[in-house]
């Protein structure tokens, strides 16, 4: 039989790099750390540009699930926005119609959304999928969803805790949906709150006409800034709902609002500029959020508030960049030197990608390990032919919210069973399965794929990863392994 494998290679995909916001003349020198590795340069100092970079990036994302659909929704909608205003004709776009369409046939008949289709209604993505959705609210089908999902919202009050009642309050609020705000906010007290929470009372506030001004001059008090320049509020957390930059967005959207304070706001796109270390933003719910928020500021300014500047990169390789925005790809160096002059905010990302052949096991926030049974015994070798199962054993350090699961299989293998689990989505491909979690309490977690041992031979089992979706650095892997199939 002619045997159609996927083809695997060994070990993962490794990156690093670094990032910076070059505001006055500088040189700085940057060293390679594998000799195998491609070289990505990118600069831009044309803040419109690094959007559109950012809109094509959200696009391009490989998973739909609902956040991730409303979010690569908006990102099509504000390209739309961009081409408009610089008159640029816009090209029919049936992605927006099926994402559109996506996010209408998910809503579930509660009137809530799920991470994932047919999954448990979940308070954040509902308030994130309707916030989406407010946008293009003239279209009949989507006001029928909106009434639904606001209802839903509304029905579910009395059993949220403080967190989840503030932000569906704010989502009923955008969207003036008629009810009673006050007996509410009445019964929330502003000392007991966290900063985040304390931006989205205020925004609650200004949404429904009320006297906030005192609670905000306390708030924008308690600023940070960084090292460039830029102003920021909250802490860090690794939920993409209460984060730093979900936090600094309430407040830009707060602070646009009142003329008093118009004067910060360069300075927080500034702060926002700056967190793309990675040449991205941490996850398509940041970018999307983001972009929506400052784009109508941006578009304001004509997409452009710094002058150009000139790059001289030098080294084991030597150019000159003068027109942004400039991306190139390079073979391996050891050493590359970046002068800049002239000019205002540039931005910069060089970084290396290559293949890791040898991966070690990484267990600081999930130890994973996997075995093959066959007649409910782990087994070293399978038998061809005869039905296996293939466990994954993770062990998380400690509770994890939205986590995703990347199961490689031995190509010697199929999947024979493909069910969907409770708490769970899973995507089933040839060469590998990927699991979606919404909520992974600390501690053993164990879960299975059943195969078919199908072809003889060896065959590399690269590592098994578990990252959280949305800050993906919080991971961790086994080691490569071999398998025989006889």
């Amino acid at each position: 039989e002619e045997r159609k494998l996927p083809v695997v290679q060994q070990g993962t995909e490794e990156t690093n790099g670094m990032f910076a916001i070059l505001l006055n003349d500088t040189t700085f020198t940057y060293n390679g750390s594998s000799p195998n590795a491609s070289i990505e340069i990118y600069a831009n100092n044309k803040t419109l540009d690094i959007f559109l970079d950012e809109i094509d990036h959200i696009k391009k994302y490989p998973w739909y699930c609902m956040e991730q659909t409303a979010s690569k929704l908006k990102a099509l909608m504000m390209k739309d926005e961009i081409d408009a205003t610089l008159r640029i004709k816009t090209k029919a776009d049936k992605e927006k119609d099926l994402l559109l369409e996506k996010l209408l046939k998910a809503q579930l008949f509660s009137g809530g959304w799920a991470w994932w289709p047919n999954g448990k209604p979940d308070i954040h993505i509902t308030n994130y999928v309707l916030q989406c959705l407010l946008i293009q609210r003239e279209q009949p089908l989507v006001e029928n969803a909106v009434r639904n999902g606001l209802l839903y919202l509304q029905n579910n009050l009395a059993e949220m805790n403080t967190a989840t009642l503030l932000e569906s309050l704010n989502t009923m609020s955008k969207a003036k949906h008629d009810m009673q705000y006050g007996n509410y906010i009445r019964g929330i007290v502003l000392d007991t709150l966290s900063l985040h929470q304390q931006w989205l009372y205020v925004q609650l506030l200004q949404n429904v006409g009320g006297n906030y001004t005192k609670q905000l001059e306390k708030l924008t008090a308690q600023k940070k800034s960084t090292i460039t320049g830029g102003v920021y509020w909250g802490e860090e957390t690794y939920r993409w709902y209460n984060n730093t930059s979900a936090t600094t967005v309430i407040a830009y959207q707060v602070l646009e609002k009142d003329e008093h304070y118009k004067n910060i706001l360069t300075a927080i796109m500034q702060y926002f500029i700056g967190e793309k270390k990675k040449g991205y933003w941490h996850n398509t719910v940041e970018s999307a959020t983001i972009l929506h928020t400052l784009l109508p500021g941006i578009l304001k300014q004509n997409n452009q508030f710094t002058s150009p500047a000139v790059l001289h990169i030098s080294g084991d390789t030597n150019f000159t960049i003068t027109t942004f925005p400039y991306h190139i790809k390079m073979n391996a160096a050891k050493s590359i030197e970046l002068q800049k002059t002239g000019g205002g905010l540039t931005y910069f990302t060089m970084y290396e990608k290559y293949f890791n052949a040898n991966p070690i096991a990484e267990t600081r926030n999930f130890a994973i390990k996997t075995v093959f049974t066959q007649d409910e015994k782990n087994v070293p070798v399978l038998q061809s032919g005869k039905k296996a199962e293939m466990k994954i054993t993770i062990d998380a350090a400690k509770e994890a919210e939205y986590v995703q699961i990347e199961i490689p299989l031995p190509a010697g293998c199929i999947i024979t069973n493909k069910p969907q689990q409770p708490g769970m989505h899973i995507e089933y491909f040839k060469n590998k399965a990927v699991f979606f979690i919404d909520w992974l309490s600390a501690g053993e977690h164990v879960y299975s794929l059943s195969l078919e041992p199908r072809y003889n031979g060896r065959y590399i089992l690269n590592p098994s990863k578990a990252a959280l979706m949305y800050f993906p650095t919080f991971y961790g892997r086994n080691e490569i392994k071999k398998i025989d199939i006889r």
